[in-house]
């Protein structure tokens, strides 16, 4: 009787006729591409080369999304969608997306996403500067030092093994999954001892926002985030920013050093382009609906749903094998 895998990416079954198998190094790993299915609503999925490795013992196999248009659209929204309800961009979403159901190397996952995300974070930034809720010198003093080393980071993937880079970015989501539910508190505890930054620029605080900048910005290039999940607990905790003016002086401070790492990303060819046009659209219109959902949902109920989803995405990344 041939055996069966059973795909972990839509959960159906396939013969083992249907694949092409080479054994090499002791485990089996796919080649070919055979399959092609029809799923829900006419999407279609097929195997890609090179795409999944399986060790004698397992039957599991993972068949990816042919990507088009309306996947990308929908991609790019579900990724805004979910991520602005707890004010993240889309992009610690975006990259865990393009690497299951695309298939994507983890690096060419992280620079598409930044780029996506770089349009996005325009959007927001005009709309929180119109609003008047920048605070334009910190942001400068932010960008200053993160358009530096977003270049770095982003040039540091091309040193950095992608079976590497999958676990750093996983190591990222679990902390923010055990962060979210705590944020607030955390902040409010922080308060206490906080600079009244936003209105004193000494020494200290001019210093604490730069160096804000400079961690955001290698972890932006690094791994294809905004950098605004991790300024903005940084500015409203530890600089008594209100946290308004936490989300746009952190969306606008990052804006240019998000498009100087996507620059060095399309430079290193880490940028599928085709994807782009749809998953920008979907991240943009996704965020806009995420942010008006926000309003009319429990916040603490969001924290913990969002903490649960990117921890289970973040485990699964961290113990990824090669």
């Amino acid at each position: 009787m041939a055996a069966i895998f059973f795909c972990q990416a839509c959960f159906r079954s396939f013969p083992m006729q249907h694949l092409f198998f080479n054994n090499a190094q002791k485990k089996t790993i796919f080649q070919g591409l055979k399959v092609n299915t029809s799923l829900l609503f006419g999407v279609k999925r097929k195997f890609h080369a090179d795409s999944t490795s399986l060790w004698k013992s397992t039957n599991t196999v993972t068949c990816k999304l042919q990507p088009n248009f309306f996947n990308n659209l929908l991609m790019g929204f579900s990724a805004g969608c979910i991520a602005s309800l707890v004010g993240a961009g889309g992009g610690v979403l975006l990259t865990p997306f393009f690497v299951t159901f695309y298939g994507l190397k983890q690096r060419e996952a992280q620079g598409t996403s930044l780029v996506a995300v770089s349009f996005s974070s325009l959007v927001a930034s005009l709309t929180y500067l119109f609003g008047r809720r920048v605070l334009l010198v910190p942001s400068m003093l932010i960008t200053l030092t993160a358009i530096f080393t977003a270049r770095v980071g982003a040039k540091a993937t091309m040193k950095i093994e992608n079976t590497s880079l999958r676990r750093y970015f996983g190591l990222l989501l679990i902390l923010l999954s055990l962060f979210l539910p705590l944020r607030y508190h955390l902040q409010a505890s922080l308060k206490s001892v906080s600079l009244p930054a936003q209105n004193k620029f000494s020494f200290l605080c001019v210093t604490l926002y730069m160096f804000a900048g400079t961690i955001a910005g290698f972890l932006s290039g690094l791994l294809g985030i905004g950098g605004g999940i991790i300024l903005v607990p940084f500015l409203a905790g530890v600089l008594g920013v209100p946290q308004h003016f936490a989300q746009g002086t952190a969306l606008f401070g990052m804006l240019v050093p998000s498009f100087s790492g996507s620059f060095v990303h399309w430079s290193q060819q880490n940028v599928d382009r085709k994807l782009l046009p749809g998953v920008i659209a979907g991240i943009i219109f996704g965020a806009f609906v995420g942010s008006n959902i926000a309003l009319s949902v429990s916040e603490r109920m969001l924290r913990i749903m969002c903490s649960i989803v990117f921890f289970l995405i973040g485990f699964r990344f961290f113990t990824a094998s090669k």
